[in-house]
């Protein structure tokens, strides 16, 4: 269902014990949010695209884990995107969130459990530990890097971490509905 994206911490869905919140985010245009998720006492924000804002500090503060991302530094997106100079800091400091930024968030939030995803990770290991430890230069808390397939079980009790155990080749199964036949010609 719509709803209006420049409210501040408005509830958009409550349903079986399920809170969810959105705040404004600052992307490139109208219409981003964060979503923030409350249930069985428990609270998990999404940060979704944005800049740092003033939203995300003051709904943030009790949040059990943190979903935020921590982009690329212009250098490594000039050299992943191979853009001109003036786009490759917007797209890091001003239509997304900064490393340093990232860092100075979960620094003031203080959440149980910070999880830094969309930097583009392309160049294996080297560029993985460069993310994560200029990350722990500022921020000393629980810390995944996101990535896919990543799952997190989260109670009142602890945040696992753990990788998504799938079938990588599965075949179709069969559907609810039944297909209707072949049409000649078509």
């Amino acid at each position: 269902h719509e709803f209006d994206y420049k409210k501040v911490n408005e509830i958009i869905y409550q349903e079986n014990g399920v809170t969810i919140r959105t705040i404004p985010a600052i992307h490139t245009g109208d219409g981003p949010v964060s979503f923030i998720l409350e249930y069985a006492g428990l609270k998990v924000i999404f940060g979704g695209d944005t800049s740092p804002n003033k939203w995300f500090i003051d709904h943030a503060n009790d949040a059990d884990v943190v979903i935020h991302e921590a982009f690329n530094p212009p250098e490594i997106f000039a050299t992943l995107g191979n853009q001109p100079a003036q786009l490759d800091w917007r797209a890091c400091c001003e239509f997304h969130t900064s490393w340093q930024a990232f860092c100075k968030i979960m620094s003031t939030i203080k959440p149980l459990h910070a999880i830094a995803y969309h930097a583009l990770l392309y160049h294996g290991t080297e560029q993985y530990n460069l993310y994560y430890d200029t990350i722990r230069e500022t921020y000393d808390g629980p810390l995944s890097i996101g990535s896919d397939l990543m799952v997190w079980n989260i109670t009142k009790d602890q945040i696992t971490e753990r990788m998504a155990v799938v079938t990588r080749n599965a075949w179709a199964v069969p559907g609810t509905a039944e297909q209707p036949p072949p049409q000649p010609g078509v």
